[in-house]
């Protein structure tokens, strides 16, 4: 049924309308949960980066990158916050 479709320059536009429905009323879950997937990833990084941004601008009274690289949980807590985001 695909193979017909794909490279025939004589299929009228009404095939491929009706290809694209039954694609998307089959996978629509599918595609769903990958669009909130990789939604989720973008946002991750959003805030990891102006957290980091931040820090390195001064934004935090008490907190700047130096600091938190010199204490060990908060060397920690940024070193697992890239490998996170690195894994996704």
């Amino acid at each position: 049924k695909f193979e017909g479709l794909i490279g025939n320059d004589t299929s009228s536009g009404t095939d491929m309308h009706a290809l694209e429905a039954e694609f998307a009323s089959g996978y629509r879950n599918t595609l769903t949960d990958l669009y909130r997937l990789f939604d989720s990833i973008y946002t991750y990084y959003r805030d990891l980066h102006k957290f980091v941004t931040d820090l390195s601008t001064g934004h935090f009274i008490q907190c700047n990158i130096e600091s938190v690289l010199v204490d060990s949980e908060g060397r920690q807590l940024l070193c697992e916050a890239t490998y996170l985001y690195g894994v996704m």
